[in-house]
């Protein structure tokens, strides 16, 4: 599922082959379309809990509630640049974690797939510390849209 934002120009690059089965071509169609909506309904019950990195600050002047960013810099008398340093360290270290875990894991393989895909999910829309969600215009949410409610052609 990480290759998702890649899929459509696999397709496209597939469509120029001269040996391209018009069969499998189908069926990437319609894999890429039925993975569409199963990301889009993943997205509506999981997009509470995507990694605050892209829309700390603008949160907090809104009044929101302070997110880990303002955490870490209120509790320990730090820049904000270093605040997400810190944070960046610890997603880092949740990566390794995850990962660890998911060699050894008790559940199934597909439970801890699901697992490491909300939170590459999640990294993927506030990749680079912006907000992919809820700015409209952003890079990310570009990509998502059309990889939400885009469907391939």
């Amino acid at each position: 599922m990480v290759q998702m934002p890649n899929a459509k120009s696999f397709i496209d690059a597939y469509k120029k082959r001269q040996n391209m089965n018009p069969n499998v071509l189908e069926l990437a169609i319609l894999d890429i379309n039925n993975v569409q909506a199963q990301f889009l309904q993943e997205l509506k019950e999981t997009s509470r809990l995507a990694d605050d990195m892209g829309t700390s600050l603008d949160e907090v002047e809104r009044g929101d509630v302070p997110k880990s960013v303002q955490c870490y810099m209120n509790e320990n008398n730090a820049s904000e640049e270093e605040a997400r340093k810190h944070v960046r360290s610890l997603i880092e270290q949740t990566w390794k974690t995850m990962n660890k875990e998911m060699m050894d894991s008790p559940f199934s393989i597909y439970f801890a797939e699901v697992c490491a895909n909300l939170g590459r999910m999640a990294q993927f829309i506030y990749q680079k510390e912006s907000d992919g969600f809820g700015m409209q215009h952003s890079l990310v949410n570009r990509q998502l849209r059309s990889l939400l409610f885009e469907p391939y052609k």
